[in-house]
C-alpha cells in the first residue's frame, strides 16, 4: 500500500492538521508535513516506522478498544506522541478505516497538537478580551456624550441668559453656581472616560430620596427650567426615606429622567414626582410621572433601555439606558410605562432602603 494518489498528496501534505495512513494500525505508509512538525521526523523518516513507536501500544490499544463502538471512525481521542526528542506531546486524535475493515485495512489518523490548540485559544481570548475593552469604552464614551450634550445645554442657556440680567446680582451668583457645578461635571466626566477599560465604580453615601430629587430640580432650574420646577407636584418626600447611592450617578439619573418629563409636557403639561417607602420589601419607590403625549407602544415593547433608540428627533437614545445600567447596579430597578388615565408616562424608581445610613438589602436581617 502507498500513500494518497500523486494529484490529492499535495493538498494532504498541507493540511493544518497531522494525517497518517497506516497499515493496518502497525506500519506507517505516509504523513504530511504537520506530522513531521509535531513529531520532529521528516515526512520521509516516519514513512516504514511502526506505529507503536509514536504511540505507546497501551495507548493503541485503548484507541482500538474505543473504536469498537464505532469501527470505521473514531473522533477526537487524546492521547501522547513520542516526539524525535523523547518528549511526550499530547494529541488529540481522529481516526477512520480508509478500505475493507480488516487487520490489513489502510487506516487514516489525524492528528491535532493540543498545546498549538491551546496557545491558539489563548491568543482568540485575548483578540475577545480586547474587543470587549473597546466596546467597554464605547458604551462609557457615548454615555459621556450624552451628559456632555445637556451640560452644553446648560451652558448655552446660562450664557444666553448673562445678556439680559448681567446687572442682576442675584442672577450673577446664581450663574456663578451653574458654571461651577457644569464646570465640575465636566471635570468627572473627562476623568471617566480616561480610565480603560471603565467599569461601574459606585461611591456609595447615605443621604435620602428627597435630597436626591431636591438636587435635580435645582439643577434643572439652573438650567432655565425653572417654570417646569415651579409647577412640578412633589409629594410624598416629607418622610426621610433613606438610600444608600452614589450621590453623582443618581443625580444624573433623577436629572435625565426629570428633563426627559420636562421635554415631553412642552410647558403646557403636568409632571410629579411621588416618593414611597414599602416596608415589607425594604425598597424606597420613586414615581415621575407627566401628562405628555406618551411612548408608542411599539417603541416600549422593542426599543426601551436599548441605546441609540429614541424618539426625540435630536436624541442620542442614551438616558434611559444609561439610567437602567446605574439603578441596577445599585440592586434596584426602573420600570416605564404608559398611563392607564390617560397620556402621558410613568417612570418608576425602586431602590434597597438604608435606614440610618445602613443599607438594607433586599433578604437581610432586620436589626
Amino acid at each position: 500500500m502507498g500513500g494518497p494518489d500523486v494529484e490529492y498528496s499535495g493538498i494532504f501534505a498541507r493540511l493544518p492538521e497531522g494525517l497518517l495512513i497506516t497499515e493496518g494500525m502497525n506500519t506507517i505508509r505516509w504523513a504530511n508535513d504537520e506530522v513531521a512538525e509535531i513529531t520532529g521526523w521528516t515526512a520521509e523518516e516516519l514513512q516504514g516506522m511502526r506505529l507503536d513507536q509514536l504511540i505507546s501500544r497501551d495507548e493503541l490499544a485503548a484507541i482500538a478498544r474505543a473504536r469498537g463502538v464505532d469501527p470505521w471512525a473514531l473522533r477526537r481521542y487524546h492521547c501522547l506522541v513520542r516526539t524525535r526528542s523523547g518528549e511526550r506531546r499530547e494529541v488529540s486524535v481522529s481516526v477512520g478505516q480508509a478500505g475493507e475493515l480488516g487487520a490489513q485495512a489502510p487506516t487514516v489518523f489525524l492528528l491535532r497538537d493540543i498545546r498549538r490548540q491551546r496557545e491558539m485559544e489563548r491568543r482568540l481570548v485575548e483578540q475577545l478580551g480586547e474587543k470587549q475593552e473597546m466596546a467597554a469604552f464605547g458604551h462609557v464614551a457615548s454615555l459621556v456624550a450624552h451628559d456632555l450634550r445637556n451640560l452644553s445645554n446648560t451652558l448655552s442657556l446660562t450664557i444666553r441668559n448673562f445678556r439680559g440680567h448681567l446687572n442682576d446680582p442675584g442672577f450673577r451668583q446664581d450663574a456663578v453656581r451653574a458654571l461651577e457645578d457644569v464646570a465640575g461635571k465636566m471635570k468627572y466626566l473627562i476623568e471617566k472616560l480616561s480610565g480603560v477599560p471603565p467599569r461601574i465604580t459606585l461611591h456609595r453615601q447615605p443621604t435620602t430620596l428627597g435630597e436626591l430629587v431636591h438636587a435635580a430640580l435645582d439643577l434643572l432650574a439652573r438650567a432655565s427650567r425653572a417654570a417646569e420646577v415651579e409647577a412640578t407636584e412633589v409629594r410624598g418626600l416629607e418622610p426621610i426615606l433613606h438610600v444608600e447611592v452614589d450621590i453623582a450617578e443618581m443625580q444624573r439619573v433623577l436629572f435625565n429622567l426629570l428633563l426627559n418629563a420636562y421635554e415631553a409636557i412642552e410647558t403646557r403639561g403636568q409632571v410629579s414626582v411621588i416618593g414611597q417607602r414599602d416596608p415589607p420589601e425594604r425598597q424606597i419607590r420613586l414615581v415621575i410621572e407627566d401628562t405628555g403625549p406618551g411612548i408608542p407602544q411599539d417603541y416600549l415593547d422593542r426599543s426601551l433601555f436599548r441605546p441609540f433608540r429614541t424618539t426625540k428627533p435630536r436624541g442620542l437614545g442614551l438616558g434611559l439606558y444609561h439610567a437602567k445600567v446605574i439603578i441596577e447596579a445599585h440592586g434596584g430597578s426602573i420600570q416605564v410605562t404608559n398611563r392607564g388615565d390617560g397620556d402621558g408616562t410613568r417612570v418608576t424608581i425602586t431602590l434597597p432602603e438604608s435606614q440610618g445610613g445602613v443599607q438594607v438589602l433586599p433578604g437581610s436581617p432586620r436589626e
